[in-house]
């Protein structure tokens, strides 16, 4: 599924990146944490991530900005998917990836793209946010206090240019911001 199905949050030029995060969550995929399927096999799983290291492959070579993926995963979690307009990669992207256990859907979502100064659906934007230093840089957090997506830990900054927001679980969360 690219960005252009999912998204339509595009206005006057704009990219509101959080528009991706909600797009996904309306659709059911980034709300709850579950997956629509009941069990992914190991098979499927590999499959996934196979599919998603070429797209973010793909996502590397032909942004305008630099791309920051974690060097590493946390230990047990593997890509799941990946959400980008091949024709307009300067939109930025959505990256979803399993947890250790196969049978549950999204631990965490990362996305990137352009920062948009006043956006007016830019996480950083969200009353509540702490500050967080990581090895990574500073980084404002908070968790969510309402659905969808309750509990969910959201880690927001901007570097050189680019928004860059990491959803889930609170370790991975911040093993995954500690890198980028």
């Amino acid at each position: 599924m690219r960005i252009t199905k999912a998204l339509g949050i595009l206005a006057a030029g704009t990219f509101a990146v959080v528009g991706v995060y909600s797009a996904a969550s309306a659709g059911g995929f980034a709300s709850s944490g579950q997956s629509p399927l009941s069990v992914i096999s190991p098979d499927e799983r590999a499959a996934r991530d196979q599919m998603a290291r070429q797209e973010l492959s793909s996502i590397q070579a032909a942004s305008a900005f630099a791309v920051r993926l974690p060097s590493t995963l946390p230990v047990g979690d593997t890509y799941d998917r990946v959400m980008w307009e091949s024709a307009k990669p300067e939109f930025g992207f959505a990256v979803w990836f399993l947890g250790p256990d196969s049978g549950t859907f999204q631990q965490m979502q990362l996305i990137e793209a352009p920062f948009v100064a006043g956006a007016a659906k830019d996480t950083l934007n969200l009353p509540g946010l702490t500050s967080i230093s990581l090895r990574s840089g500073d980084w404002k957090m908070l968790q969510k206090p309402d659905e969808p997506g309750k509990g969910l830990w959201i880690l927001v900054t901007v570097q050189d240019g680019v928004h860059i927001e990491v959803d889930g679980q609170h370790d991975p969360v911040i093993t995954i911001a500690d890198q980028v």
